[in-house]
């Protein structure tokens, strides 16, 4: 049955390719990757430091926290390794 589904999926396939126009088709192969622009708000020096102080902050603390699960994470399983090595 599985064969048979994958020729009528094949077969559905191939009609929904005639249907589409080929310059359509050629636009979608050749389109080139795009950049995007993008704008930000004009801001004076200090209240650039402040951001950039904020978020070198926010970035800290998250190593910080990242840092302890992975930890914590190690820590359980070197205990739970060694529970599995006594009980055997």
């Amino acid at each position: 049955m599985p064969r048979a589904w994958a020729n009528a999926i094949l077969k559905f396939n191939r009609s929904q390719l005639k249907k589409r126009n080929i310059r359509e088709l050629k636009d979608l192969l050749h389109e080139a990757p795009r950049k995007t622009v993008t704008k930000f708000k004009e801001v004076n020096p200090s209240e650039l430091k402040r951001i950039k102080k904020n978020i070198q902050q926010k970035a800290r603390e998250h190593d910080k926290r990242e840092i302890v699960l992975y930890t914590i994470a190690l820590l359980v399983s070197v205990f739970l390794l060694w529970l599995i090595k006594k009980m055997l």
